[in-house]
């Protein structure tokens, strides 16, 4: 399939969602969009490598990776183990004050 112009639009807190069928894009908006206002959805990614995913929209509800909103319980056990798991490297080569 070809890159379009959609692989653009933001994740933040959706207000359409997106089919695929023979290779073409369809966007359904989820209420009413107002004229200029951006078009927003969940791209649905799934965990493998949600590292290089991350997001920007700045929502409140965000997790900071672009998944699949089911799966954003998960990620964020997945983020909290990696923090943690870091956090006890530095411990280990942070040298201590005499």
């Amino acid at each position: 399939m070809k890159p379009t112009t959609s692989k653009y639009v933001l994740l933040e807190e959706p207000n359409c969602y997106y089919q695929v069928r023979e290779e073409r894009v369809f966007i359904h908006a989820l209420r009413d969009i107002i004229a200029g206002e951006e078009l927003t959805f969940n791209y649905g990614y799934d965990l493998d490598g949600f590292e290089e995913h991350p997001c920007r929209c700045g929502s409140a509800r965000c997790v900071g990776y672009i998944a699949a909103e089911e799966d954003w319980p998960r990620l964020r056990e997945l983020i909290e183990e990696r923090r943690s798991s870091r956090e006890g490297i530095e411990e280990k080569i942070t040298p201590k004050p005499f």
